[in-house]
């Protein structure tokens, strides 16, 4: 502990409270530890008071351990204080540290009753975390999982601060300056907080509509598909459709995509549906592809959480849709398909009475060879219906169907034969 003190280099610093937190979990009786720590976050010099924060979280385990053994109130007080102090220190590095030892103890003690010593830190911490998000998105990581943690936990410092919670996860959503995995996480938080909190978010009609907007604001801007979505649900397709839709992490219009499925698996379809609805109507009106392709996104990722009320609308929804699958821009085309997908899997049977409107205007795009992933998303569409409707309904279509797949299988033998050839 006196090499770790006077030690100047940071690397070898970080390096040594690494050897101490092994040695540590073979010997937790190390009574000097704790009052080395708060001896040194008092220090006159930052690095030190890092460094003493750091190795706070290097024994975050053990710390947490002894409090929930002993239940030890003055122990868990002292730590609360030593936690608020460095969150309030000059230096941003101090504050990192200390934001990485109080989500640590915070994660552990989500479920004990000892967590309710450490409210004050809770959101001090938040604070810290949003004040250093554009100079260390660890910081704010590592505040969003402690964030994930307590709501799962259904923590009283959740509800007692939903709004601040959201409106910063909301914050960090729609930040195009942050690393994508910061947004994700923020996602991730977002939807659980509809998930565990679904009364609480629908009380305040402001939040989840705000959300909405951006979800719509986020896939428009996007250049990205938005019918990736159905290729990342169906394995098989994954590695065909790689190159196009980026199979192995996940996209900006993905997550926001699987944001808005959340929100309308868990939220009331009563409170979900109008602004579905509303959302879709103005973006799809301005004619501007992506604006369009974002509305048809959103109608089908929708279709699940809301089948109820699109049953009862496919009247007014159906055209809408249909009218996308002849757009000149490739990504309407299959997004509508996508969408049309979708009300044929939830909004069963009603739906099949506009399989006669349907099915002729999928035809077209199955002969779309500039676009393989317009043809596979009409062959989609294609299969929900096809597999659903009786022997009478599909006869007057049969024909035609049989023909183009004939020409799709025509195709790929024809590809097939000209890479094996020698």
């Amino acid at each position: 502990m006196t090499i770790i003190s006077n030690e100047p280099e940071r690397s070898v610093r970080q390096a040594i409270i690494g050897v101490i937190g092994v040695l540590n979990k073979a010997d937790t009786a190390w009574p000097e530890l704790f009052p080395f720590i708060g001896q040194a976050s008092q220090n006159e010099h930052s690095p030190v008071r890092e460094m003493s924060f750091l190795l706070m979280e290097e024994l975050t385990d053990s710390v947490a351990t002894q409090l929930e053994q002993s239940n030890d109130r003055s122990m868990a007080s002292s730590l609360n204080s030593l936690l608020q102090h460095g969150l309030q220190d000059p230096d941003p590095k101090v504050n990192a540290a200390t934001v990485k030892a109080a989500g640590g103890l915070l994660s552990y003690l989500a479920e004990t009753d000892l967590y309710e010593e450490f409210q004050p830190v809770f959101m001090l911490m938040l604070q810290v975390a949003d004040r250093l998000k554009h100079s260390n998105e660890d910081a704010v990581g590592i505040a969003l999982d402690v964030l994930y943690d307590l709501i799962l936990s259904f923590c009283p410092s959740i509800i007692q601060n939903l709004t601040d919670i959201f409106n910063w996860g909301l914050s960090l959503f729609n930040d195009e300056q942050m690393e994508h995995n910061i947004r994700d996480s923020a996602a991730l938080v977002l939807a659980t907080l509809c998930e565990v909190h679904s009364r609480k978010i629908l009380a305040q009609p402001n939040l989840y509509q705000e959300l909405c907007k951006s979800i719509y604001s986020i896939i428009a801007k996007s250049e990205e598909s938005a019918a990736g979505a159905l290729f990342q649900n169906n394995p098989m397709w994954s590695e065909d459709f790689e190159d196009s839709f980026d199979m192995n992490e996940s996209s900006v219009t993905s997550m926001a995509q699987g944001t808005l499925d959340m929100m309308c698996l868990h939220l009331s379809p009563k409170a979900m549906y109008p602004v579905i609805m509303e959302l879709s109507t103005s973006y799809y009106q301005t004619n501007l592809p992506n604006n369009i392709k974002s509305s048809l996104a959103c109608m089908g990722v929708a279709a699940e959480g809301c089948c109820e009320d699109y049953t009862y609308n496919l009247q007014t929804l159906i055209p809408i849709v249909v009218g996308g699958l002849s757009h000149a821009d490739v990504q309407v085309r299959e997004v509508a398909c996508f969408a049309l997908g979708q009300f044929a899997e939830h909004c069963q049977p009603q739906v099949l009475s506009y399989a006669s409107s349907i099915l002729p205007a999928l035809f077209p795009l199955l002969e779309d060879v500039q676009y393989l992933t317009v043809q596979v998303t009409s062959c989609y569409v294609l299969e929900q219906f096809c597999e659903r409707l009786n022997p009478k309904d599909i006869r007057p279509v049969l024909h035609q169907v049989r023909y183009h797949y004939l020409i799709l299988l025509s195709d790929i033998f024809r590809f097939f034969i000209f890479f094996i050839s020698p």
